[in-house]
């Protein structure tokens, strides 16, 4: 059931995951939550002006600001190149360049395409009914499917878990079956916190997600990076 006065709780973290990535923070809650195929207007025309925002300089200059900085480095501590597979802000960035505005992709993809650009700060949502329990972070086990489909893990990768499965890889999107859709009612918004990530940057992304899609949220849980 969601809360009244909900509030982002830390995942966990597996021990040996913690060892190497001490600084990493997993952040996720609970939000009531439609999914709607069109944005309504009023989300459409706040695209719109953070399309206006962001121009060819504005790209260029992203890898000098330091939150997608920091982005890039945490890329290569866990395994991933940001050369190869793009950052989430620079995948955001790219895709606006690409397509003249950050395109319209219905609730709630719209809203976490707001909180991060306006943020730095990356958010990923599922379809609470389709998770059972905490969620945390772990290695990918050998054959492991994501989720109840029939996309592998990454072998050896770090991948977002709840207390049966793997969700998704970390810093990557969801399979399809278990993203928000038609007849969901409650979201799990969940993030990344690492150094680099202030944590006003990251209550500041739970207070527009949860804004935008729920009632408001003391986003107090975030750690000091």
């Amino acid at each position: 059931m969601v809360e009244e006065d909900p509030r982002p709780r830390l995942g966990w973290i597996d021990p040996l995951v913690a060892d190497e990535h001490p600084s990493l923070a997993l952040l996720w809650l609970e939000l009531p939550v439609r999914w709607m195929r069109r944005s309504p207007r009023w989300m459409r025309d706040r695209l719109a002006t953070l399309s206006g925002r962001v121009d060819g300089a504005a790209a260029l200059e992203l890898r000098r600001q330091d939150i997608p900085a920091a982005w890039r480095v945490f890329y290569r501590h866990v395994g991933i190149d940001p050369d190869e597979d793009q950052t989430p802000i620079e995948a955001a960035y790219h895709a606006r360049l690409r397509w003249g505005g950050f395109r319209s992709r219905g609730m709630p993809r719209d809203v976490l395409t707001t909180a991060l650009v306006e943020t730095g700060v990356a958010l990923w949502a599922v379809d609470a009914d389709r998770t059972a329990g905490e969620l945390g972070v772990r290695l990918s086990k050998p054959g492991e499917l994501l989720g109840a489909g029939e996309t592998e893990a990454p072998a050896g990768r770090l991948v977002i878990a709840d207390e049966h499965r793997a969700l998704a890889p970390l810093g990557g999107e969801p399979p399809a079956e278990l993203a928000v859709a038609k007849g969901s009612t409650r979201a799990i918004v969940y993030g990344l916190q690492f150094t680099g990530i202030p944590s006003m940057h990251v209550h500041e992304a739970f207070w527009t997600a949860s804004e935008l899609l729920g009632p408001p949220v003391a986003a107090d849980a975030a750690v000091d990076r």
